[in-house]
C-alpha cells in the first residue's frame, strides 16, 4: 500500500517551492509566476490505476433526475468536439495551444476522449482557464451537488477557484 500522505506532501512541496509573487510575463497568455513549456509534463502521485476501455465506466449521479452509467462504447457514441486552450499547472508551468478532443459539458459534463494512462486516460475532465489540478485524471464518476464542496487537493490547502491569472494556488497566503 503506498504512503499516500508522503506522496501528497511531496506534490504540495513541489508546488510551493519558490512561491512568491512575480512580475508579469512578457507573453500575456502566461500568468505571472508561470514558465512556458512545450512538453506535456506527467504529474501524478506515481500510482496509476489499472484502467482501460474494457473495464472503464462513467457514472453521473447526485443532483440529477436520472443517474447514468456509460461504458466506453456508449461514451464514444456521443458527439465530439475539438478545442485548443492553454493549460496552466500549479507547479509553475504553462503550455499554450493544447489540442483537446472530447465531449462538451452540455453533452455530458465535459468528458475527455481517451488519453495515455499517465495523462489520466482513458478519460480525463479538462477544465480550461484553471490550474491543472482542477482537470481530474482517471475520471470514473461525476457527482452533482447543490453546493460547492472542496475536492481532493482543496482539502489539502489548494485554492478552491484555481485562477492562474490571480495566482490562486493555495487557500491562504500563509504557506509556510
Amino acid at each position: 500500500m503506498p504512503d499516500w500522505k508522503k506522496l501528497i506532501e511531496g506534490k504540495i512541496a513541489l508546488a510551493k517551492k519558490g512561491l512568491k509573487r512575480n512580475e508579469p510575463n512578457q507573453n500575456k497568455r502566461i500568468p505571472s509566476g508561470q514558465t512556458l513549456t512545450t512538453k506535456f509534463p506527467i504529474l501524478d502521485l506515481g500510482i496509476r490505476p489499472d484502467l482501460d476501455e474494457s473495464n472503464w465506466s462513467l457514472k453521473v449521479f447526485g443532483l440529477v433526475e436520472k443517474e447514468i452509467d456509460l461504458d466506453w462504447t456508449s461514451l464514444l457514441k456521443l458527439p465530439q468536439t475539438k478545442d485548443i486552450s492553454d493549460f496552466h499547472c500549479v507547479t509553475r508551468w504553462s503550455m499554450l495551444d493544447v489540442p483537446w478532443e472530447g465531449f462538451l459539458a452540455r453533452d455530458i459534463l465535459s468528458l475527455a476522449k481517451p488519453l495515455e494512462n499517465e495523462h489520466g486516460g482513458p478519460v480525463r475532465l479538462v477544465v480550461p482557464e484553471r490550474y491543472a489540478w482542477k482537470s481530474a485524471k482517471w475520471l470514473k464518476a461525476i457527482e452533482l451537488h447543490a453546493e460547492d464542496r472542496p475536492g481532493f487537493w482543496e482539502v489539502r490547502g489548494y485554492h478552491n477557484d484555481a485562477d492562474p491569472w490571480l495566482e490562486e494556488r493555495f487557500s491562504s497566503d500563509d504557506i509556510t
